[in-house]
Formats: structure tokens, C-alpha cells, sequence
């Protein structure tokens, strides 16, 4: 569904420039994402200056450069790693200033994934890796370039994570009581296509912006 509405976004022209989990609520009433906050949308940058949020900007963001579809595109891809880790990706904590943040994006990135479980790794490991890689990938050349393609390769591993419940017989799809949603839950919330999930950005106002 967040794939969804940011494709729905795109093709109006409006790119967010600020996604992350704070900008990204659960309808009340279905548990559906709804897509928040276009205070950065339809601001352009000056030439040099960040704005956004940097644990999830994308590395030409943090040079102050224009973003596009490939950096909404890119903080998606931390997101997601977010969700499946149960941690932040980047802790800001570590880095003494963006510029370090930014040295650390392109030259090392996300740590790998680590399963903690033979028969998971082997069944999806390395594509949900492939995917995070190319979703964060430092040049914005070498992501996906558009939302369609992530939502194929998002449906592909759906298949691969339908086999994997069968394989760890109702393990991950048996009420979950770790701190994590399930992994199909997290796919199926990035890629369901049952309905629009953007919040009209003309009814949005940005409040307690979150720098850091």
C-alpha cells in the first residue's frame, strides 16, 4: 500500500522528500498505511541545503542536492530494513555530523540482514537483501527507478514467503508475539494494492517537524 501511494504521488509530480515511519499512519478502522505530512513536497531546495530527516535521507539529499522519486525511493528501502531488523538503521547517535552520516551511506550502508535462522536465510535472505540493496543503493542511478518494479519484486517474495510458512509449518503466520509484525505482514503493507493510501497533501499541514 505505501508503495502504492507514493506511485499515486509521483505520477502527480510530488515527490515527499521526508518519508519515515512518522510519516506513515494506520487508518483506524482497516489497520491500512496512509501516506502523511507533504510539508517538503512542493518546497524546493537551495542548492547546498538539507532538509528532510537524516537517518532516512538519501545520501544526494544530504549533499543538498534536488530529490526525486529515487530518494523517496531510497528512504522506503530503510524503512523496510527497519521493519525487519526491529532497529534503526542509521543511529545518528554514531555519527558526529551529516557529513559523516553521509561518508558512512555511500562507503558502508546498511549492515546485511542476519536471520538468525538457517532455513529462513536460505529461502529469502538473499532476494529481501537484494531488494534492501537496491533500494539504498548510494547512486541514484543504481535504484529502482520506479515504483512498479519494486511492487513485482515485492510480489515475487510474497510467493517465496507463502513457501517459507509452509516450510516452518504456520510458524510466521501463527499469532506473533515477537516486538516484529510477521514478514508477510510487512510485504503486504509495502505492496497491497486494495486501496489509495495518500493523504491529500493539500489538507496536510506540517507540524513538529522531526530533524534528526
Amino acid at each position: 500500500s505505501i508503495c502504492i501511494g507514493l506511485r499515486h504521488v509521483t505520477e502527480s509530480g510530488i515527490f515527499h522528500k521526508d518519508l519515515k515511519p512518522g510519516n506513515v499512519m494506520l487508518r483506524k478502522d482497516d489497520g491500512q498505511p496512509v501516506i502523511i505530512d507533504f510539508g517538503f513536497a512542493g518546497r524546493k531546495s537551495d542548492k547546498g541545503v538539507f532538509i528532510g530527516t537524516p537517518a532516512y535521507a538519501s545520501p544526494e539529499q544530504l549533499l543538498g542536492e534536488e530529490a526525486d522519486q529515487r530518494s523517496d525511493i531510497y528512504a522506503l528501502g530503510v524503512m523496510l530494513y527497519e521493519m525487519i531488523i526491529g532497529a534503526k538503521g542509521f543511529r545518528l547517535d554514531d555519527f558526529a555530523d551529516i557529513n559523516k552520516l553521509y561518508e558512512h551511506k555511500v562507503n558502508v550502508g546498511l549492515a546485511p540482514i542476519k536471520w538468525g535462522n538457517e532455513l529462513i536465510e536460505q529461502v529469502i535472505g538473499p532476494s529481501v537483501q537484494h531488494l534492501i540493496d537496491r533500494l539504498t543503493a548510494p547512486d541514484k542511478n543504481q535504484r529502482f527507478q520506479d515504483y512498479d518494479e519494486i511492487i513485482r519484486t515485492i510480489e515475487e517474495l510474497t510467493g517465496k514467503v507463502a513457501q517459507l510458512n509452509a516450510s516452518l509449518a504456520g510458524m510466521l503466520s501463527s499469532p506473533h508475539t515477537g516486538s516484529n509484525p510477521p514478514i508477510s505482514a510487512i510485504f503486504a503493507n509495502l505492496s497491497s494494492t486494495e486501496m489509495p493510501t495518500v493523504a491529500d497533501a493539500k489538507t496536510v499541514t506540517r507540524q513538529n517537524p522531526q530533524i534528526g
